[in-house]
């Protein structure tokens, strides 16, 4: 997908991300998780905040989440989900639901606030 939006626009979705991030001032961690597409091994440390970010974009994923630019991917998430740290993190709130029901909270308390 991205060959083809470079090659018909010149330039790909994630590109167009992070430079987005960076004129509206945000952090640098948001530009580079962007830039990244999704490829943790790409990254030159993979442990670092932008491999977990694109790490949790992926397990989003394969739990039918997605922010509409990638598509969801029906299946079992990643089997690094379900190892310690991570999963022992993810079993303290809750699971993904427990998180979704965090971020419901989070935006319709961002939401109310205006």
């Amino acid at each position: 997908m991205w060959d083809a939006e470079e090659e018909i626009l010149g330039f790909a979705d994630v590109q167009l991300g992070a430079g987005l991030t960076l004129h509206w001032n945000f952090p640098e961690l948001v530009e580079a998780v962007l830039r990244q597409r999704l490829d943790v091994a790409a990254l030159p440390n993979r442990n670092s905040r932008p491999a977990f970010v694109i790490r949790a974009r992926l397990y989003a994923r394969s739990r039918g989440i997605t922010e509409g630019v990638d598509p969801a991917r029906e299946g079992p998430p990643p089997d690094e989900w379900l190892i310690p740290p991570i999963s022992g993190s993810l079993n303290r709130v809750g699971g993904l639901s427990g998180i979704e029901e965090r971020v419901r909270a989070f935006v319709d308390a961002t939401l109310g606030a205006r």
